[in-house]
């Protein structure tokens, strides 16, 4: 019976059983205790005390004691460490102080100090209670969010705490804590939309839900069009906030058009803003992207223009509105002056109103010197193309290039329609014309390759070239005044012409011919606004009148620097009048006789006999004072800013590094009236291209997102996104293209990818063809 009971170890009684891991694991024990019950006499009680003793001896020494687990949630909080001589210490998380740790002591005392540990209340004062109850799932995926808090906030609502950074310069804020709330996060989220150009159906789909989840489960996801809605909230927001900027400005606002087209053919025109703050920051904002019925009619957007700006009510503070150059344009221009000068809110009566866009003026003089001269860049497009139009080619051609050491680049191959990139193309054609020269002996397909004189020829076309893209650059910048810098440009471009047009090379002189053609067409509208704006630049003054006019004008420079002098002070005298008849009046000249009769009737000594000879001797000095001064002329600070000197320039970085705008900040109380003439001229742009746009002879075509939208929404996107890009902008953040910008199918930059793209839908068509 003991043997069997010895087999089975549940049929022991409870003072023998043996752990049932050392006696399943060690055969040798049940080896022994049988052999011992098969052949001893020894009795029962002597058998189970021996197989207890080997039990025990065994347990001791193949299993030591597990070290026992700490299941309090107090040490959480504590580290539990041993010192010297093994002792045990529990060391605080928080305040790092260090508490008996021997679990025979308990942790009461473990407890007893986290209610007075600083540190762990300090963490723990602000942390709520979460209870997330994930056994249901809402309709739209997301999880229901229990929450459970050991109080209310006053509205009733429970506090959900949760740690949130504010976004830096560099991505990167401090941590801080705030309630969660619904409606801001809505409002963040079409902020993001509106800011990145999501689409509205960005809330529908599955990765973005899955997302939104996981990092805030308690965030109800709205619909398209509820989201569509917030995003119209935020650009009336933010039009009226642009309302009451424009309401509150004290200088005068110039304009600039843009037409756009849409994939549908709808006409949109871009109406921008651009004024120099009080804090004498260049501003640029658009205050509309409308609908059009007909781009080509002048009346229609004539129409929509004086709505526009009758909405914003900035009809009082127009300085000028900058476009293109078309027949269309200039209707607009008529009537709008017929409009605003019979009511007095124009500058000289509209004279100074209309200027013509720079940098399309400098398109339209380029193409048509290319034109006289298209064979020569006809030629060399050919050879790109042959190059580009197989890989093969394009094989051979790296391979000799690799041979000859050439540059490490690629061909261009340019859009015809687009000047930058024909100069581009030259200019990279040039650096591998060894290269086509070889390449032409390998393979007999190449027929067109330009010979020494025509690579010659297409040397002298980009060196021309290089000039007018150099300029065109100054005159598309968007964070500084362009006005003042617009005049030399233009007077070099001017000078340069008229030695093509008398230079040796006849190919040259057949180019400028063209070019200058075009250029006198548009000098004399150009030219009075030009020069006032850099006068009003403080390094140049009226320096440039008179190193250029002799140059351009000859015998007719002093008729011609008369014009300009005589348009400048009837401008000041303009701004004089509005500026005094809007403030107090302030007699700065102070006449001899009433300086006299205040001096005599304030005087006590006056009727006193013993000071007679003294009196007399004041008499005589104010005599003296009176003769001396009527003869001398109180200066206007118009001509005290043209008398002193020209605040001087050290090197060529120093004349572009100067911040005009904030020279004139400074010295704004010394010329107050030519300071007020300064904020609104040189806040006048002189093209409506900006430097980061499309620069072409065609329209500008929206990209087939915002295309498909309703006429209203484009504009209050691309109208919010302007404005909170300006608003994130002034905090020193950086979001990359600006709003328009981003709208062009095709953009000009300085990269070549965008050229390379058209250039092999060019080759498309042509292999097509």
């Amino acid at each position: 019976m003991l043997e069997l009971s010895l087999l089975n170890p549940a049929a022991l009684p409870a003072s023998h059983h043996i752990v049932k891991q050392g006696y399943l694991g060690h055969r040798s024990l049940y080896h022994v205790v049988h052999e011992r019950i098969s052949f001893s006499n020894m009795s029962e009680a002597t058998m189970r005390n021996d197989v207890d003793s080997n039990t025990a001896a065994l347990s001791v020494e193949r299993f030591p004691p597990k070290k026992r687990r700490l299941t309090s949630s107090v040490w959480n909080d504590f580290e539990k460490v041993k010192g010297e001589g093994g002792k045990e210490f529990a060391t605080c998380k928080h305040c790092k102080r260090k508490l008996v740790g021997d679990s025979k002591k308990g942790t009461s005392h473990l407890h007893k100090h986290l209610k007075k540990c600083l540190l762990y209340n300090r963490v723990h004062s602000d942390r709520s209670q979460l209870m997330i109850k994930a056994s249901e799932a809402n309709k739209d995926g997301a999880s229901p969010l229990m929450i459970k808090a050991s109080e209310a906030n006053k509205d009733g609502t429970s506090p959900l705490m949760i740690k949130t950074t504010e976004l830096s310069k560099d991505g990167t804020g401090s941590v801080q804590n705030f309630k969660f709330d619904q409606e801001r996060s809505r409002n963040d989220l079409a902020r993001m939309i509106i800011l990145h150009e999501y689409p509205f159906s960005i809330v529908n789909h599955h990765g973005f839900r899955t997302f939104l989840n996981n990092l805030q489960p308690s965030f109800k996801i709205v619909s398209r069009n509820t989201i569509k809605a917030d995003c119209m909230k935020i650009f009336d927001v933010e039009k009226q906030k642009m309302y009451e900027v424009l309401d509150k400005l004290s200088c005068r606002i110039s304009l600039t058009i843009d037409l756009w087209t849409s994939d549908q053919n709808l006409g949109y025109l871009s109406l921008s803003a651009h004024y120099i703050d009080d804090n004498w920051k260049l501003q640029r904002s658009i205050l509309n992207f409308c609908l059009v019925e007909d781009l080509h009619s002048g009346e229609a957007i004539s129409k929509v223009v004086m709505e526009k700006l009758d909405n914003w009510n900035i009809y009082g503070k127009l300085s000028s509105i900058t476009l293109d150059n078309c027949s269309t344009n200039d209707v607009v221009v008529r009537d709008l002056v017929s409009e605003l000068v019979p009511k007095g809110l124009l500058l000289k009566d509209g004279e100074l109103f209309h200027v013509r866009c720079c940098t399309h003026v400098l398109n339209l003089i380029v193409h048509d010197g290319l034109e006289a001269i298209c064979e020569v860049t006809k030629k060399v497009r050919e050879v790109v193309k042959f190059v580009k139009s197989s890989q093969l080619r394009q094989h051979m051609f790296n391979g000799i290039a690799r041979q000859v050491r050439a540059p490490q680049k690629k061909l261009i191959l340019d859009v015809p329609t687009r000047w930058k990139s024909t100069y581009m193309m030259l200019e990279t054609a040039l650096e591998f014309k060894d290269v086509i020269s070889l390449l032409a002996e390998c393979d007999s397909n190449l027929k067109a390759a330009p010979s020494t004189e025509e690579w010659e020829k297409a040397r002298l076309t980009c060196d021309c070239l290089k000039l007018f893209y150099d300029v065109s650059r100054i005159f598309s910048g968007t964070k500084y005044p362009t006005a003042n810098r617009c005049f030399a440009e233009i007077c070099g471009i001017h000078l340069q012409l008229k030695e093509w047009c008398v230079c040796e090379n006849y190919f040259i002189v057949l180019m400028a011919m063209k070019m200058k053609e075009r250029f006198d067409k548009y000098w004399s509208n150009i030219s009075l606004i030009l020069a006032i704006a850099a006068i009003l630049d403080p390094r140049v003054k009226m320096k440039s009148i008179e190193y250029y006019f002799p140059k351009i004008y000859g015998n007719e420079t002093e008729l011609r620097t008369k014009g300009i002098r005589d348009g400048l002070h009837n401008l000041y005298n303009e701004y004089a009048v509005c500026l005094t008849s809007s403030i107090p009046d302030r007699d700065f000249s102070l006449s001899v006789e009433n300086s006299q009769s205040r001096v005599n009737g304030g005087s006590g000594f006056s009727g006193a006999p013993s000071h007679g000879t003294f009196s007399d001797r004041r008499k005589g000095f104010d005599k003296f004072l009176q003769q001396s001064s009527s003869s001398q002329q109180v200066k206007s600070d118009l001509e005290m800013y043209l008398d002193d000197a020209a605040h001087p320039l050290k090197n060529d970085l120093d004349r572009d590094s100067l911040d005009v705008l904030g020279w004139w900040k400074f010295n704004a109380p010394k010329y107050p009236i030519v300071a007020q003439m300064a904020r609104d001229i040189l806040g006048i742009p002189v093209s409506t291209i900006s430097s980061e746009e499309t620069v072409n002879l065609g329209g500008r075509l929206l990209n087939q997102y915002r295309s498909s939208m309703q006429p209203e929404i484009v504009q209050g996107l691309i109208c919010a996104q302007d404005w909170l890009r300006k608003e994130l902008e002034a905090s020193g953040l950086s979001l990359g293209e600006s709003a328009l910008s981003t709208l062009s199918s095709v953009t000009d930059d300085d990269d070549s990818d965008d050229i390379e793209m058209a250039s092999l839908m060019v080759i498309e068509e042509d292999n097509k063809t």
